[in-house]
């Protein structure tokens, strides 16, 4: 494997890269070591699945900050969504279990439940139902934001709740229009919830019971037609 870095890898990055993608889809590989990247790594391995990177392994950090001079002691994985989409049947448990050996955390797990043909009363209705109560949590109402053509006939909206700096928040948006543009005719949409491990601990099992933990994300607050 070419290297365009004078860092030497660690034989365990490379190990746990090609481990990281073995569970996923054999289709999933290791490709050249490239720079720094968005995450504070020095140095990454590209997981590819038919050419295109779907994820990543990255080690040694990039600053010398606390934060970073910690995570210089570990490996850092981060699958797309498009690397779940296309991995091999009972990936996520045998990911968790590998997970489990190593003694690996969970820092970040986006949930998503998609609406191909729209959910049954819109954008709108997910509004409404915010105002409604149905996203209240134990009595408290979590914060919300606003993003996008919220006007009658608007396209390309995303309403948030929730708080990402408390590690839980979820994402109702036009799916469809981030994909393909304001010309999209398809009505997908999507439910994206995103936990992260501020100020709780994120188990492995999140990979095992994926939908107990998006159901149970916020109380009370249901989609269905």
């Amino acid at each position: 494997m070419p290297s365009t870095s004078p860092v030497r890898t660690p034989p365990a990055t490379k190990g746990a890269a090609r481990a990281v993608a073995a569970p996923a889809a054999p289709a999933l590989g290791v490709c050249t070591l490239k720079g720094q990247s968005g995450a504070g790594m020095l140095n990454t391995w590209s997981i590819l699945r038919a050419g295109n990177e779907c994820g990543w392994v990255g080690f040694l950090a990039s600053g010398e900050s606390p934060r970073q001079r910690a995570q210089s002691k570990t490996i850092h994985c981060n699958l797309y969504g498009v690397a779940c989409t296309f991995a091999a049947p009972g990936w996520a448990p045998r990911m968790a279990d590998y997970m489990d050996e190593h003694r690996a955390l969970v820092t970040r797990c986006d949930l998503a439940l998609d609406f191909f043909d729209g959910i049954s009363g819109g954008m709108d209705r997910v509004a409404s139902d915010y105002d409604a109560g149905a996203m209240d949590h134990y009595g408290h109402r979590p914060d919300h934001n606003c993003v996008g053509a919220w006007r009658a006939g608007g396209v390309g909206r995303s309403f948030y709740f929730g708080s990402k700096a408390a590690g839980k928040q979820t994402n109702v948006y036009d799916k469809g229009v981030q994909l393909y543009g304001k010309q999209d005719a398809t009505g997908w949409q999507r439910i994206e919830l995103r936990y992260g491990n501020q100020k709780r601990l994120l188990p492995t099992d999140i990979l095992r019971r994926p939908a107990d933990f998006f159901s149970g994300g916020h109380f009370g607050c249901s989609f269905a037609p």
